[in-house]
């Protein structure tokens, strides 16, 4: 339970800001003409998932519905919940992937870490919208 109060008292917005930069950042690299997948034996991992451009099309989108709901978060509305939790959620899912790919492929290095940490990141931050939108039960 207190582990819970934690999560609940932090702002996200700095977290999704940097989880929302790092996909934009990571998709566009994967949308550059010059083919990232030859490039490291990690993306042998990504591309059976699919495509070069599907993956980064992906992280692009994901990374762009995060920065909309902190974009929509300074208008008082409660719409703004809706692009931070999905956005929030689908960063996990995509950099759970990615992390898992960077695991397999080069455990010593430092990103399958780096990676995992971001996914620890958008679940913490995934859980404090959820109990803020009133999607979960309250904490007390």
């Amino acid at each position: 339970m207190s582990i819970l109060r934690k999560i609940y008292s932090l702002d996200t917005r700095s977290a999704e800001l940097f989880a929302s930069a790092l996909a934009i950042t990571f998709g566009g690299w994967l949308l550059a003409p010059w083919g990232t997948y030859g490039t490291s034996s990690t993306f042998k991992y990504l591309s059976v998932w699919g495509p070069e451009w599907m993956f980064g099309l992906t992280m692009l989108l994901t990374g762009a519905i995060q920065y909309s709901g902190i974009i929509f978060s300074l208008i008082p509305d409660k719409r703004h919940w809706i692009f931070r939790i999905v956005g929030s959620e689908l960063g996990v899912m995509v950099w759970c992937v990615l992390a898992i790919s960077f695991w397999l492929s080069n455990p010593f290095s430092t990103a399958p870490i780096i990676y995992t940490i971001v996914v620890l990141v958008c679940i913490a931050v995934s859980i404090k919208l959820s109990i803020e939108s009133g999607k979960v039960g309250h904490i007390r």
